[in-house]
């Protein structure tokens, strides 16, 4: 069992004018960039993923990229 049992395959993956995935992309750019190219769409795909189940919850009162990485994280573990 892997973490895409847990996640709804019919979640949208649209990024279309959200400046909050934007955001958490470039704040994880650094390590995505220095994985395997493999890796690398797992990875992104996990954060999507997580990052449309969750929105709501994420962008709620945010006010920092570090809070943006901490809710992503959390996101990603729960």
């Amino acid at each position: 069992m892997d973490l895409f049992d847990y996640i709804p395959q019919n979640l949208p993956l649209t990024t279309a004018k959200d400046k909050t995935f934007d955001k958490v992309i470039s704040n994880w750019e650094v390590f995505i960039n220095c994985l395997d190219d493999d890796v690398k769409q797992l990875v992104l795909k996990i954060i999507s993923k997580c990052y449309f189940k969750y929105k709501d919850s994420i962008q709620a009162n945010t006010n920092s990229g570090f809070e943006l990485s901490t809710r992503i994280l959390m996101s990603i573990l729960i």
